[in-house]
């Protein structure tokens, strides 16, 4: 179930208290966004919950009632869907924002012109130890041709900790026939060494939804390299550190 704000002019002008409704939400890269809507604005909206299983729903939304309990003591998100974590109601035209010296400022009655692209979109899932492998044209040690690239850096060094687990997803048609293997070698087999499989887990066909390769690090694991199993120097290195 989706919920929207809004009311038209007349309902706001007459009985409703907090014209403007402020919306907050973090996400996992502590990026902090908020937004808001101003009710005597007819074309204004927002969604409250995303669509999804409506068990994960906040269904309490109600018109002039601030809430803050969108994450738990533990700063767990309570309710899955819910698009903002604390929403305000509140008569005063506010803008926050944060200036070149690093200060947060609150404006008061004026308006304010955001910057754009200076963060993520904020609703896409982030994980840190997620890499996005896809398969184009590049340049990198061994020369250029397709090669490996992780969240669109072309072959990079990674650097990935013991004890950690990491997952290099293949869903992208791009990884057809280009399965990623992890060698002590460089190059792979193609450079005269072996698979590692230590903390290997490997699922699915590259290049079909769902497939990827999930490394944990083990304690004292060598200097490691990325390779495709079936076309030489699409890969880089893995430093491994504790």
């Amino acid at each position: 179930m989706s919920q929207y704000a809004g009311n038209d002019i007349t309902s706001v002008t007459g009985n409703i208290d907090g014209r403007f409704m402020y919306a907050l939400r973090r996400t996992d890269q502590g990026e902090l966004f908020f937004t808001k809507i101003d009710q005597m604005d007819s074309n204004a909206s927002i969604q409250v919950n995303k669509p999804g299983d409506p068990e994960q729903n906040y269904n309490d939304f109600e018109q002039g009632i601030d809430f803050y309990e969108g994450r738990d003591q533990n700063h767990e998100i309570v309710y899955p869907n819910l698009n903002y974590e604390q929403l305000r109601w509140d008569n005063r035209h506010i803008n926050y924002y944060v200036n070149d010296e690093g200060e947060f400022v609150l404006k008061f009655n004026e308006p304010h012109t955001y910057s754009s692209d200076v963060s993520s979109d904020g609703l896409t899932e982030y994980n840190k130890n997620f890499y996005q492998v896809t398969v184009a044209s590049g340049t990198n040690q061994y020369g250029t041709g397709n090669k490996f690239h992780f969240n669109g850096i072309t072959s990079p060094t990674l650097n990935l900790y013991e004890g950690q687990t990491y997952t290099f997803g293949q869903s992208s048609t791009t990884n057809n026939t280009h399965p990623l293997r992890l060698s002590t070698t460089p190059n792979g087999i193609h450079g005269g060494g072996v698979e590692y499989t230590t903390g290997v887990t490997i699922l699915g066909v590259p290049g079909i939804e769902g497939s990827y390769v999930k490394f944990k690090v083990p304690t004292n694991a060598p200097t490691l390299y990325y390779y495709c199993v079936n076309h030489s120097g699409m890969g880089g290195q893995i430093n491994t550190l504790t």
